[in-house]
């Protein structure tokens, strides 16, 4: 009975990675802009490297947000970006008609030499 209980409450337990995309990027849901392979998701931390321009294709949530210095992010079309901890900017974010929602449980905190201009901020 407690090897099934154990194996419950593990079974409900994400574990949060960082995610750093690959030196060109690409988009956003594509495995083959991150190392390892796998998109960020809810519970993860996100970096953007130098050189890569990561463009989000659909609605995408992590926890930390990091666009390093020669980095590119680009929100298309009206997709909606939620970040539910730190938002770092030290590249470019470009935010088309998208909906940027500060998330999360806690105050997400601004960091970074680049401005971040939003179309739409919640």
């Amino acid at each position: 009975m407690s090897l099934v209980l154990a194996f419950l409450l593990l079974a409900g337990y994400v574990q949060a990675a960082t995610i750093t995309s690959t030196g060109t990027g690409g988009v956003w849901t594509a495995g083959s802009s991150w190392l390892g392979g796998v998109a960020p998701g809810a519970n993860d931390d996100a970096i953007i490297v130098s050189g890569a321009t990561v463009t989000i294709d659909a609605a995408a949530v992590v926890n930390n947000l990091t666009i390093n210095n020669g980095g590119t992010l680009i929100v298309s079309g009206t997709n909606t970006l939620t970040v539910n901890g730190s938002w770092t900017n030290n590249g470019i974010f470009t935010a088309n008609s998208s909906t940027v929602v500060l998330g999360g449980s806690t105050d997400v905190s601004f960091s970074g030499n680049s401005p971040s201009t939003f179309y739409n901020l919640t």
